[in-house]
């Protein structure tokens, strides 16, 4: 949406050129936006040509039953907002409130009367109406809302900037079968925070559809609400096969098998234990001392192959006092664990150094990203915080 200069219209003060009171409408009729049911409004957008000084706009939310008159409209929901000075900007009002299905929605944009000491012209521009502006102002003698080509000497080319955003209603019931835990909680800003699903297959039927909503509230002003839509396949039951009873003679078995032999159920060989070696006397950090507090477990993590020193390429230091970030805390996971690599990425480690030790610790399910509920960035530069590490830890060896 474009704001441009000197396309507005007000009416004014004739001497002083200060405002008056002002009411700008626009309707939006919600089955010519093939929006057949109901509609829930989030935010209300319009433009501002010049404001000065501050004052109170209000934003009005109205349906409409009939010709535009004030009598016809029916208000549903208004909020105040007081803006700075400021010039050619675009405002967003938050405003929630449900519109019923087959509604012409209005929204007005009320300025103050400030005859006698300022001035607001909304935003507009000159490419001409998508829609028709409505303009409403007692002092000008017009008290019902009237196109702008009809007022005063008449403009068909001003466009006011003016848009409604909204969702379609969500159903956020979940169904029977399926169960969340936990249900509440909270979450520190670039944390994590594990939510497990659980379903119940028993009684359902194969073939048939199977959906819910999860709906995931929060108090971030920006985003109050997000909806993960989840699908079900039920699967036929798989039937166990059938083995013929029939006797072998013990004289048609092959010379090397023994039939008398019991062959134990535990027959897959386990994978051997890493064996973790001691540190190795003859190496040492040059930043940690003989009989530093924590000599022995840095030499230990070094001869285990899990540090390589923080001053690379030498790397004859390894930094004890230093703060660690969270891509370093991925490099010592992977190494101590010896996780295979991933391919999944972080817009921000593309590139980085330790963009694989990340992508092996997003793909083994250990961290899932920085900025819930996107996640399309891990923050490797970031200190790790001794919260985040207990998550880091639970989801490697807890779970």
């Amino acid at each position: 949406m474009e704001v441009a200069p000197l396309t507005s219209v007000a009416c004014s003060n004739s001497v002083t050129g200060y405002t008056r009171a002002n009411q700008y409408l626009r309707t939006f009729n919600l089955p010519e936006f093939d929006i057949s049911g109901d509609f829930i409004v989030n935010e209300v957008t319009f433009g501002v040509q010049t404001v000065a000084p501050a004052q109170d706009i209000t934003v009005n939310l109205y349906t409409l039953d009939g010709e535009l008159v004030y009598d016809n409209l029916d208000l549903i929901d208004s909020e105040t907002v007081t803006l700075e000075s400021q010039t050619g900007t675009l405002v967003t009002v938050p405003i929630e409130t449900p519109v019923p299905a087959g509604s012409t929605l209005v929204a007005e944009i009320a300025s103050t009367d400030m005859a006698d000491s300022g001035w607001f012209y909304p935003g507009a521009n000159g490419l001409g109406e998508t829609a028709p502006s409505y303009l409403a102002t007692t002092a000008c003698e017009y008290p019902e809302p009237t196109p702008l080509a009809d007022v005063g000497f008449g403009f068909p080319d001003a466009h006011t900037v003016m848009a409604v955003t909204g969702r379609l209603p969500v159903d956020c019931e979940w169904p029977e079968w399926l169960d969340i835990d936990p249900l509440s909680g909270t979450t520190p800003g670039g944390d994590d925070h594990n939510v497990v699903l659980t379903v119940d297959g028993s009684g359902l039927e194969p073939d048939e559809d199977y959906s819910a909503n999860l709906c995931i509230t929060s108090n971030d002003p920006d985003r109050d609400l997000v909806v993960v839509p989840l699908q079900l396949e039920v699967d036929e039951p798989q039937s166990e096969p059938t083995v013929p009873n029939e006797t072998v003679p013990d004289d048609t078995l092959p010379e090397d098998t023994l039939p008398d032999e019991t062959i134990p159920e535990n027959t897959v060989p386990e994978e051997p234990e890493k064996e973790w070696l001691d540190p190795d006397p003859d190496f040492r950090f040059g930043d940690v001392a003989d009989g530093h507090l924590f000599d022995h477990e840095i030499h230990w993590l070094a001869a285990n192959g899990i540090t390589y020193g923080c001053n690379p390429p030498d790397n004859t230091l390894f930094c004890p006092d230093d703060e660690v970030t969270r891509g370093q805390m991925a490099a010592f996971l992977v190494r101590a664990l010896r996780l295979k690599p991933g391919a999944i990425g972080f817009e921000d480690t593309v590139g980085h150094v330790f963009e694989d030790d990340v992508a092996a610790l997003a793909a083994n399910g250990i961290t899932y990203g920085c900025n819930p509920p996107d996640n399309t960035r891990f923050c490797p530069d970031d200190e790790v915080i001794r919260g985040q590490m207990a998550a880091f830890l639970y989801r490697a060896l807890g779970r």
